[in-house]
C-alpha cells in the first residue's frame, strides 16, 4: 500500500478563529487556534472591517479552514502489515513524525486511506492508500 504525502488547500474563508483586538496603538488579527499573529497595522490607517477584508483577500486567514482538499500528493514509501488505525499511527509516528509531535495527530479513514490529519485544524499531511490496493 502506497504512502503519500499531502498538500493540502482549505477552501473555508471563515474568519470564527480569528480575533482582532486593539493593543498599542495597533489592530492586531490572532488565530485563535494556534495564537500565531497573522497581521498588525496601524489602528490609525484601519477598522477592523478593513482588516478582516484584508486577510480574506491576502489569503492570510490562517490554515484554519473548515473542508481540506487534496491539492497534491506523493509516493514516499510502502506500508506492509495488516492496515489498522492503530497500525497507520504507529507507521506514521516511527517513521515520519518528531516525538514532540505525537499527540497533535489523529487518523481519520475517508474510505480510501487512512490520513493523519492535525486534531485541531483536521488538516490532512500524511497517508496510507487502501482504497486502490
Amino acid at each position: 500500500m502506497k504512502v503519500l504525502s499531502i498538500d493540502a488547500w482549505s477552501d473555508g474563508q471563515d474568519l470564527d478563529h480569528i480575533e482582532i483586538s486593539e493593543h498599542n496603538g495597533l489592530l492586531i488579527a490572532i488565530d485563535t487556534i494556534d495564537d500565531s499573529e497573522l497581521y498588525s497595522v496601524s489602528s490609525k490607517e484601519s477598522t477592523e472591517a478593513l482588516v478582516k477584508k484584508y486577510l480574506v483577500e491576502h489569503e492570510l486567514t490562517g490554515e484554519h479552514g473548515v473542508n481540506w482538499s487534496w491539492n497534491n500528493w506523493y509516493t514516499i514509501g510502502e506500508f506492509t502489515g495488516e492496515l489498522t488505525e492503530a497500525s497507520a499511527l504507529k507507521y506514521f509516528q516511527e517513521n515520519h513524525l518528531h516525538p514532540n509531535y505525537f499527540d497533535q495527530y489523529e487518523i481519520d479513514d475517508d474510505q480510501h486511506n487512512l490520513v493523519l490529519v492535525h486534531k485541531k485544524t483536521r488538516k490532512p499531511v500524511l497517508a496510507i492508500e487502501y482504497g486502490n490496493a
